[in-house]
């Protein structure tokens, strides 16, 4: 005997679409699993909120590594967080890109939001006088960055992870840290992907890539078989942009010149050879000028004071000491990127970086979600950064 389903009735004003298996056969068993998917969205949106068509769900960043990119790649959820004010649904966002003048667009290339890229600006003051020396090395472009962007760019907000963009490096022995030459016009995205070659993307660790959170940009994935990662948009606040203590290595109050390239030693001394001392009228006078004079020498490691105003500036052996006495120490930063002036940490207003990769462009003149299109240009506007 065939079952005698009740009539159905007119449906309510707010409906929820729930996608069934097409060729399932319809019975109890696969109706109770629809309705246990249904109730397990409806507890993940936070009580029942009327979900627009389309719109993922938020990535569970809970979950370990591997799990929680399986989801993003999965097309399970999205990176976009619902607790500030996100609904993972289209929208207008205006970004910014300092750029040389030979460089234009935003395919394949990474933007800020306005705090962002006030950090972005100031981190391009430490490359300076190395871009001017050596203008392969890494963060350098064969032009000055002349030019400002502003773009507004529609996007779908199901943001992706970020992921770094930087022009195709060629020629030589060892294209990856030495190439004779950048194709500017030739940007490749990809996760970990500083030193993209023809062989792929490359990172200066040489440990092999991990799913998960490198703990600066967030979540990082790299999709086998779907590529999302590059078609997604994606977003981050890095965590050397963020105004809060969990984000820094020292803490705030140590000022902008302890900021990068230095960490703090909990509950410790450092003790090593005393080769210098510079003594300030205050705390915070004393941490300005002994983070200053250590990053000028290329042989200090680090910083100890007794008194709060007095710092010994340390060389040769350094290491915590035994003895457990009320200190203040540091560790330096040893290599050169750190040493010289820095401008990191003087720029820690908060906000984005942005991912807008060719795989996820819209065609011209084509409206959103054309071929599962993420993101289009709407305007675009120039001038001079000088």
């Amino acid at each position: 005997l065939k079952p005698v389903w009740p009539r159905p009735r007119p449906p309510k004003r707010e409906t929820v679409a729930v996608l069934v298996q097409v060729g399932a056969p319809h019975t109890m068993a696969n109706a109770t699993r629809s309705l246990r998917a249904l109730v397990g969205l409806w507890v993940s949106l936070g009580g029942g909120r009327p979900i627009a068509a389309g719109v993922l769900p938020p990535c569970d960043v809970s979950k370990s590594g591997d799990d929680l990119c399986a989801d993003f790649c999965g097309q399970r959820c999205s990176f976009y967080n619902s607790s500030r004010g996100d609904t993972g649904r289209p929208q207008n966002v205006t970004l910014y890109r300092l750029t040389p003048g030979n460089v234009s667009g935003l395919r394949n290339k990474n933007t800020g939001d306005p705090l962002g890229d006030i950090g972005y600006w100031l981190a391009r003051k430490n490359t300076t006088a190395r871009c001017e020396e050596d203008p392969q090395s890494f963060g350098c472009l064969a032009g000055a960055a002349s030019l400002y962007g502003m773009f507004t760019v529609e996007v779908d907000g199901q943001w992706g992870p970020y992921t770094q963009c930087n022009p195709l490096q060629l020629g030589g022995n060892d294209p990856i840290f030495e190439p004779e030459w950048k194709d500017e016009r030739r940007f490749v995205c990809g996760a970990d992907c500083l030193f993209p070659t023809e062989t792929g993307c490359h990172w200066p660790d040489p440990r092999p890539f991990r799913n998960g959170s490198d703990g600066d940009f967030g979540p990082k994935c790299r999709c086998n078989g779907t590529s999302r990662e590059l078609r997604a948009v994606g977003r981050a606040a890095p965590a050397f942009l963020q105004a809060t203590d969990g984000d820094s290595s020292v803490p705030l109050e140590w000022g902008p010149q302890c900021q990068n390239g230095y960490t703090a030693l909990q509950g410790q001394c450092l003790k090593g050879r005393v080769y210098q001392t510079v003594t300030g009228w205050s705390l915070e006078s004393g941490l300005a000028l002994a983070c200053d004079r250590c990053r000028d020498d290329v042989e200090c490691k680090g910083w100890t004071t007794y008194d709060n105003r007095t710092f010994q500036l340390l060389k040769g052996w350094v290491r915590p000491s035994l003895w457990r006495k009320k200190c203040l120490s540091a560790w330096a930063a040893t290599d050169e990127w750190y040493k010289q002036k820095s401008w990191f940490g003087v720029g820690r207003l908060g906000g984005h970086w942005y991912t807008t990769p060719h795989g996820g462009e819209c065609p011209l003149g084509k409206p959103l979600g054309t071929n599962g299109c993420t993101w289009r240009g709407v305007a675009a506007n120039y001038k001079n950064a000088g």
